[in-house]
């Protein structure tokens, strides 16, 4: 049967055996972080081994909103290869993310002023997640926000030795995460693990 792997731990212990981008996150030593894995009944590792694991990421995804999209197209994170997605929790992450895009609009008002004028404009005040909706980096100031304002976040790798689309998720409290993936499992077998060792891969 199909089977979804589940290794949680806090950050402290987590980072220990994460993937870089994850590991070098700002993270408090207690915050939860969980890898999600999926494996076939061939044992393909991946969420592309079955219809059905690739129905459960379609569902999961689908309670999410994926940050970093532009004109329908992801950005390239510099800091890392997939995407991240959030599941919101207060207004405010949407508030940030239209002043950002304000800001933008702003920018470039200002270049075209500044071509015709000869003028220096003032650039706009930064917004929390710039760093981030810039491709750049999640620095404190925005992994804190998400983390504030988000019921949970997931870093998604297009593939990694545990298969495609292997899952990262953060959150001050897990349960909401897991309470969404139960619901999307159908039959599917979900297996906790306390040793990383212990998830299938490559």
């Amino acid at each position: 049967m199909d089977r979804i792997y589940v290794y949680t731990k806090p950050f402290s212990e987590f980072s220990t055996s994460a993937h870089d981008a994850i590991r070098r996150l700002p993270a408090n030593a207690n915050d939860q972080f969980t890898l999600i894995v999926a494996q076939g009944d061939t044992g393909k590792v991946g969420f592309d081994a079955s219809e059905a694991l690739s129905n459960l990421f379609f569902c999961l995804t689908e309670k999410m909103e994926r940050l970093g999209v532009k004109n329908g197209k992801p950005i390239n994170f510099d800091f890392f290869s997939g995407g991240i997605y959030v599941k919101k929790e207060t207004e405010e992450l949407d508030s940030e993310l239209k002043k950002y895009e304000r800001n933008k609009i702003k920018i470039k008002k200002n270049e075209m002023l500044e071509k015709r004028t000869g003028r220096t404009c003032p650039p706009p005040a930064a917004t929390v997640l710039e760093s981030l909706l810039d491709g750049s980096e999640l620095n404190q100031d925005a992994y804190f926000f998400l983390l504030n304002n988000c019921s949970y976040c997931a870093f998604v790798y297009p593939s990694t030795e545990y298969g495609r689309f292997t899952t990262y998720v953060f959150s001050k409290e897990i349960d909401v995460f897991f309470n969404d993936l139960e619901s999307c499992l159908g039959d599917l077998d979900l297996i906790k693990v306390s040793d990383v060792a212990k998830i299938p891969c490559w």
